[in-house]
């Protein structure tokens, strides 16, 4: 994993090391959202080592990112996207 997000970076400290599922929880772009066109709500889940877990369902988009950043330092800690 490289720590400062740069993949050409290959210097020994800009890198650790994690195993696979770790690195799979470095993403840069807001997973587990999607838009409920019927209710008219984000809606926000998390998936934990193939368990999805339901956040909630937001009406501002904003708030549903925020539900979702929570939920990632909840459940991956020091291995979420920065």
């Amino acid at each position: 994993m490289y720590l400062n997000r740069n993949k050409l970076d290959n210097c020994k400290n800009n890198l650790r090391q994690v195993d696979e599922y770790q690195n799979s929880i470095n993403r840069t772009n807001v997973k587990g959202m999607y838009w409920d066109k019927q209710r008219q709500l984000w809606c926000v889940r998390i998936t934990v080592k193939s368990k999805c877990i339901y956040i909630g369902r937001f009406k501002n988009r904003r708030d549903a990112v925020n539900a979702r950043k929570k939920a990632e330092i909840k459940y991956f800690g020091e291995y979420r996207a920065i």
